[in-house]
């Protein structure tokens, strides 16, 4: 997420790129090496807590300014009320990235294909 990785993406006192939010797994894999500081963070950092919780906030607040009134606030409106960002970005994915899209894809291009 590019606009996540800007100067106000990263916790104030432990410099923690909010891209850690929105990463895919929940749990980190205590095995798994990373190639830089940076990825390390992102995968490391835990889903629960204060600073959590705010930075979750947060990541909802950016999605709602970009979502509100549009064709996909449909999608993380459920989400507005506890500002849960990480569940309305997994929502997001699952929408436009599942298996349903997919299958609408696919459908859009054969029914397009002469």
């Amino acid at each position: 997420m590019a606009s996540l990785e800007g100067e106000r993406s990263h916790l104030l006192k432990l410099h923690i790129p909010l891209a850690y939010i929105v990463r895919e797994h929940d749990i980190a894999d205590p095995i798994e090496i990373h190639n830089t500081v940076h990825e390390h963070l992102v995968n490391n950092a835990i889903h629960f807590g204060p600073e959590f919780n705010t930075n979750n906030g947060i990541i909802f607040d950016l999605l709602q300014s970009l979502m509100l009134n549009g064709p996909a606030w449909s999608q993380i409106s459920d989400f507005q009320r506890t500002r849960n960002g990480r569940g309305a970005w997994k929502a997001l994915i699952e929408y436009y990235e599942g298996d349903a899209m997919q299958m609408q894809c696919v459908h859009n291009s054969n029914v397009m294909t002469p």
